[in-house]
């Protein structure tokens, strides 16, 4: 689950049109996750209240598409899908993955133009189905684990121990309904107003994005919710009929 082996890391990476040089020498920790929890929670990812550094997850590659200095993907897994890019070192490029296989990426969090993506820092191919199980174990162990410590943190509450839902949010965490007005929502209400939430300042969230970001299941049912939501007055259209914001 945690990556602290120094044979894990990524040296010599940079960015690209960026003079940053990232340094990953130093990687403190390598977080598993599934897609929904990066749609989510974006650069904000934090995990039993520590931030991350390095996200991996385990996804089929739906695209590949070399641009100049560039390679743009598109990840998909059974919660959602999301756009990865990879910067050039070198003008030839050969992919090391196949489109429509599962692949092993290592990267980072990055938001432009109120849009996440993975700034990919390796891909690979999977090397065995046993892996996609293994790596399902270890987001599900964490999951448990974050469950375990909000229920401890919210019995031991007092003044200078507050719950661990409230203040350092965990993007294994159901989302949160503080909000008096959203109390009575069900579970997946909550979880579309959190993305509602997170959307653009101004526009909102579009209802084709809201469905990518929702787990696979739940997809079909975001039509339904959003209706419940606009006329219960817990959201607004902006734009036009397609993008809502919550009130």
């Amino acid at each position: 689950m945690w990556n602290n082996d120094s044979n894990t890391t990524i040296q010599n990476w940079e960015t690209g049109h960026d003079d940053t040089l990232l340094n990953w020498k130093s990687v403190e920790n390598c977080v598993p996750v599934m897609l929904a929890h990066l749609h989510r929670y974006g650069e904000g990812l934090k995990i039993w209240g520590m931030p991350t550094r390095i996200i991996t997850f385990l996804a089929i590659v739906e695209d590949v598409d070399v641009v100049n200095t560039r390679v743009n993907f598109k990840f998909r897994d059974e919660t959602g899908s999301l756009k990865g890019v990879q910067w050039l070192c070198n003008e030839i490029y050969e992919c090391p993955v196949k489109i429509n296989s599962y692949a092993r990426v290592y990267g980072s969090m990055r938001k432009q133009n109120y849009e996440n993506f993975i700034l990919v820092a390796k891909i690979q191919p999977m090397d065995h189905l046993n892996e996609l199980c293994a790596h399902l174990m270890e987001v599900t162990f964490i999951c448990l684990e974050a469950e375990n410590l909000s229920i401890q943190a919210s019995q031991n509450h007092s003044a200078n121990n507050t719950s661990i839902k409230n203040n350092n949010p965990s993007i294994f965490a159901p989302p949160s309904n503080d909000d008096n007005d959203c109390s009575n929502l069900t579970y997946e209400q909550n979880l579309v107003m959190d993305i509602i939430t997170r959307g653009h300042p101004e526009d909102g969230a579009e209802r084709s994005a809201i469905k990518c970001q929702v787990p696979l299941y739940l997809a079909p049912k975001v039509d339904a919710i959003l209706e419940f939501l606009s006329s219960e007055g817990h959201v607004y259209t902006t734009k036009t009929d397609d993008y809502f914001k919550k009130l």
